[in-house]
């Protein structure tokens, strides 16, 4: 397998904060790459500046064999990057179908008179966009919420539409920002069993932060470790289970026991 993404020397700051300083990593076809770390760590600031929320101050991306470097956060989803957020984005006082289908905006070619008039382009685009977002309802068995509104859904269902709006895009590379923050044991099963099982199915690439150190280390083929915002440790599960200075400077006494 080829590697889909590759980050070459990534650097952030801010007035001098050195949030990501010299990342490097590569993410291969079909694998599912884990990155943990304490807080403020740089974590969510490498995601942000891989995705065009920050313009990184240095550093390479390569993604599919093109240059994003810097490229705007609208267009990643027309090179195939979709990504999820901390904080739930969803609109409440909308069904999960019609926020399932906001997330496919970003594929929207009709314009706004289209829109004001109904045009053929954009009740073909309209047609599909519900088409789709059934489908990815399915895909994560949340076919019969359809038509109920976000805001009424359990915290656990609502982080499934949260991944159900990045799936409406069809990407190759999925990135979560941790997926199962705020769930408990059974819904954070529930929520990685459907990231798993979508991977297999379309065949994705996925990146995921997360601090739930259980399903890390069953879920992820390849870690990497941050800290400070510099790269200090990476290697399979086993590898970073084992590594003495990750279990105790980042992750505490006995983690490699209590998750495996």
């Amino acid at each position: 397998m080829s590697n889909l993404l590759t980050v070459t020397d990534l650097k952030m700051h801010f007035s001098g904060v050195k949030a990501v300083d010299g990342v490097s990593f590569s993410v291969e076809e079909g694998s599912l790459l884990g990155i943990i770390g304490p807080n403020g760590s740089g974590k969510t600031t490498v995601y942000n500046a891989l995705t065009g929320v920050y313009t990184p101050t240095s550093g390479q991306v390569m993604f599919d064999g093109k240059d994003i470097t810097g490229k705007p956060m609208y267009s990643m989803v027309r090179y195939g990057i979709a990504r999820t957020f901390q904080n739930l984005r969803h609109y409440r006082g909308m069904t999960v179908l019609e926020n399932v289908m906001m997330g496919n905006y970003s594929n929207d070619r009709s314009g706004f008179v289209d829109a004001l008039f109904h045009t053929p382009k954009f009740k073909k685009y309209w047609k599909e966009t519900k088409e789709r977002a059934r489908e990815v309802l399915e895909l994560v068995h949340l076919e019969d919420k359809a038509n109920e509104y976000v805001g009424s859904l359990p915290y656990g269902l609502q982080k499934r539409v949260e991944l159900c709006r990045a799936l409406i895009t069809d990407p190759k590379l999925l990135m979560l920002d941790e997926p199962t923050a705020g769930l408990n044991l059974s819904e954070a099963s529930e929520l990685i069993h459907s990231v798993m099982e979508v991977k297999e199915k379309r065949h994705l690439t996925v990146t995921m932060i997360e601090h739930n150190m259980k399903v890390m280390m069953s879920s992820s083929d390849h870690i990497i470790v941050l800290d400070s915002g510099k790269k200090i440790a990476e290697g399979l599960p086993a590898e970073i289970q084992q590594n003495e200075l990750v279990i105790s400077a980042y992750l505490g006494k006995g983690v490699g026991r209590h998750a495996s």
